[in-house]
């Protein structure tokens, strides 16, 4: 099912968010590390640092920016 969250793998999630249209809204000029952490931000902000998709995006995030500095 591709709408569920993949946990264990950051490459097949971030593919996954990809081929949902998830970043359609990025600017041009930002990349996708600070994209999802600024969602990481928001999601923090309105429910709080434990929550499950503020983590997860954070997480995504740091992965990101790693593979970024890959390349």
């Amino acid at each position: 099912m591709l709408n569920v969250l993949i946990k264990d793998d950051p490459e097949k999630e971030l593919a996954r968010l990809s081929a949902t249209n998830f970043f359609r809204d990025k600017p041009a000029d930002e990349t996708k590390s600070s994209y999802l952490y600024g969602i990481a931000k928001r999601e923090a902000q309105r429910f709080g640092v434990y929550d499950y998709l503020a983590s997860h995006y954070a997480y995504l995030a740091a992965y990101a920016a790693k593979m970024e500095r890959k390349a």
